[in-house]
């Protein structure tokens, strides 16, 4: 979703299939937030056999398949009681250089399988235009990360993010916190 403000979405199920071979059997994103999104209340949600579950996924409304976004950033998002299987349950990913993202808060998070959170600001970049992929990683974020919070995540976690994670070098601001992280499946 893009260019929407203040709106709840609450209780959900989904679970994704494809019958395409090689993918892992995972497709689609539960929920995204693209540019111009404000106030988003997001509850009581099961998402499986998906690539993404709730997400920051900046720039991914393409242009010749609906209109631009004419919003910038992501803020004041609130995710609790999420429920996720597939590939990466929460966080950041794509083209995300030119947008600021604030007050994102992912609050009890159970991950069955799969990543817990990813923090990729060149996704698109390294999918679609290889050569800006090595520029991207080092130094093209400038825009600031403030009050980013995973809260309250349990299940098949693996270790807790280092600081810095999901941060770039040149980033004026990356205030991204990890709290009660308690892998209880192995």
């Amino acid at each position: 979703m893009g260019d929407v403000t203040d709106v709840t979405i609450d209780t959900v199920t989904t679970d994704f299939h494809t019958n395409e071979p090689g993918n892992g059997r995972t497709v689609g994103v539960c929920i995204a937030f693209d540019r111009g999104t404000n106030g988003v209340t997001v509850r009581n949600v099961s998402c499986k056999n998906t690539w993404r579950g709730v997400v920051v996924m900046v720039g991914t409304t393409l242009p010749y398949m609906s209109p631009k976004l004419s919003g910038i950033g992501v803020r004041n998002i609130y995710v609790s009681n999420l429920t996720f299987e597939g590939d990466f349950g929460t966080g950041f990913t794509n083209e995300l250089s030119t947008d600021p993202i604030t007050n994102v808060t992912w609050d009890g998070v159970t991950i069955l399988k799969g990543g817990a959170a990813e923090g990729n600001r060149c996704y698109n970049r390294c999918a679609c235009v290889s050569r800006w992929y090595t520029v991207c990683q080092s130094s093209d974020w400038k825009q600031p990360f403030e009050n980013v919070r995973f809260r309250n995540f349990r299940g098949a976690l693996g270790d807790m993010p280092a600081p810095g994670w999901g941060c770039a070098a040149n980033q004026t601001k990356c205030d991204i916190e990890f709290e009660g992280w308690a892998p209880t499946i192995p």
